[in-house]
C-alpha cells in the first residue's frame, strides 16, 4: 500500500482511485491494509497492521499533503521537507488549431499593448510544463478598464491556460490575515472585485507582499492552527481593476523598483465581441474548446526582441495615461495641491516659514 503518515493531521494518505491520494483516520487505513488481505489478529504481541502502521509513523511520515500549486502527483522533496502531492495539475494540452473568438477579444481588448500580454502568457503556459526545472518570476498583470469590458474573461482564459485551478489572494496579500493555506493548490492567483483597502498603508502592506510573491518561488505557507512551512510554488498573479480614480488606488504607490514588477494594462472594452446574458454559457464552452490551439500559439509565439527580458521572459509596461492617473492619486501630490492651496493661493506672500507640521 503506497501510503503516508501526515502528523500534522495525526492522519494517513492512501491511494485514491483515479489517482492521487486521500486522507483517512485510523479506520480507514485499517479498511485499506484488510481489502489487501492483511489481517490484525496473530499470535505475535503486534499485529500486522499495528506493525505496518508504525513504519509509517516512523519511516514514511510527509509535512505537507495536499494539491501544490505547479505540480504532479507523486512524492517530493523541498526545502528538507517531504511533500506528497495529493492532486495534479491538469495543464491543457497544446493542439496546432485556429483560435477566432479569443484571438478577436485579445485584438479588440489590448491594442497595441498585446504583445506584452502574450509574452506574459507565454511564459506563465511554460513555466508549468513538465520538463521546465528552474522557476521562472513573473510580474503582477494589473487589468484596468471600464465596469463590463471582459476584464473577468480574461481571468478565465488565464486559469484554463494554467490549468484549471484559481485562488483569491487579496486578503493574504493587504494583511487582513496570515492565513495563506487556500493559496497552495492554484496556479493562477486571481484579484477582481474585491473590496480592497485604499489606504496608504495598506496599499504599502500590498506592495511589499506583491514584490515577494512576483520575485521567490518559496512561499512561507501559513494553515490555521498549525505551523507554517516554506513550499516552491508556481504561481502566476492577475489584477482586475475598474479605471476610477478609487479603483486605481488599490495598487501600491509608485516604486521604480517594485513597478518594474507589474504589468499595467488599459483594458479596452470588448464591445460586441462580447456575448449577451443569455449566451454566455455557450460562449463561454466556444473558448474553452479554443484553449488547447491558444496554448500551441503561445509555445510558438516570439515575443518582439526590443521587449524580452532575460529574467521575467517580457519587460515590464505601464500604460502612460493610467500611470499618470496613479501618479495624481499619490501622497506626495495630494500633499503638494493642499500647500499650494493653505499657503499661496490666496496670499500675497511668495514664501513661508515654518516647521513641516
Amino acid at each position: 500500500l503506497d501510503a503516508y503518515y501526515y502528523p500534522h493531521r495525526k492522519s494517513y494518505m492512501i491511494p485514491r482511485s483515479g489517482g492521487g491520494w486521500v486522507d483517512v483516520n485510523q479506520t480507514g487505513l485499517t479498511l485499506a491494509l484488510k481489502e489487501r488481505g492483511l489481517r490484525d489478529k496473530t499470535g505475535e504481541p503486534l499485529s500486522p497492521i499495528d506493525l505496518y502502521t508504525h513504519e509509517l509513523h516512523t519511516q514514511y511520515s510527509v509535512d505537507y499533503a495536499g494539491p501544490l500549486a505547479g505540480y504532479r502527483y507523486g512524492l517530493y522533496q523541498e526545502n528538507g521537507h517531504n511533500i506528497l502531492v495529493t492532486d495534479e495539475l491538469k495543464l491543457p494540452e497544446a493542439v496546432r488549431g485556429d483560435c477566432p473568438i479569443i484571438e478577436g477579444l485579445f485584438e479588440r481588448c489590448f491594442g497595441e499593448q498585446l504583445p506584452y500580454v502574450m509574452g506574459w502568457l507565454k511564459h506563465a503556459y511554460l513555466n508549468l510544463l513538465p520538463d521546465k526545472k528552474a522557476y521562472q518570476p513573473a510580474q503582477l498583470l494589473a487589468l484596468c478598464g471600464p465596469p463590463g469590458a471582459g476584464k473577468n474573461l480574461f481571468q478565465d482564459i488565464v486559469t484554463q491556460i494554467l490549468g484549471g485551478r484559481m485562488a483569491k489572494p487579496y486578503r493574504y496579500l493587504s494583511g487582513s490575515t496570515s492565513f495563506n493555506s487556500d493559496l497552495t493548490g492554484a496556479e493562477h492567483l486571481q484579484i477582481s472585485d474585491d473590496v480592497a483597502k485604499q489606504d496608504y498603508v495598506t496599499r504599502r502592506k500590498f506592495g511589499s507582499a506583491l514584490k515577494d510573491i512576483c520575485v521567490n518561488s518559496t512561499q512561507s505557507i501559513h494553515p490555521k492552527n498549525k505551523n507554517a512551512i516554506n513550499l516552491a510554488l508556481r504561481w502566476r498573479i492577475t489584477a482586475s481593476l475598474n479605471d476610477r480614480d478609487e479603483d486605481l488606488r488599490v495598487l501600491p504607490p509608485y516604486e521604480s523598483q517594485l513597478w518594474e514588477k507589474i504589468i499595467l494594462i488599459h483594458f479596452h472594452h470588448g464591445g460586441d465581441l462580447l456575448p449577451a446574458t443569455e449566451e454566455r454559457e455557450s460562449f463561454w464552452e466556444k473558448i474553452k474548446g479554443e484553449i488547447p490551439a491558444l496554448c500551441h500559439h503561445l509555445l510558438h509565439y516570439q515575443i518582439p526582441e526590443a521587449i524580452r527580458n532575460p529574467r521575467y521572459g517580457v519587460d515590464h509596461y505601464h500604460n502612460r495615461e493610467l500611470l499618470v492617473a496613479l501618479d495624481a492619486l499619490s501622497p506626495e501630490v495630494r500633499l503638494h495641491d493642499l500647500i499650494q492651496e493653505t499657503l499661496f493661493d490666496n496670499s500675497n506672500t511668495p514664501y513661508w516659514n515654518g516647521t513641516a507640521t
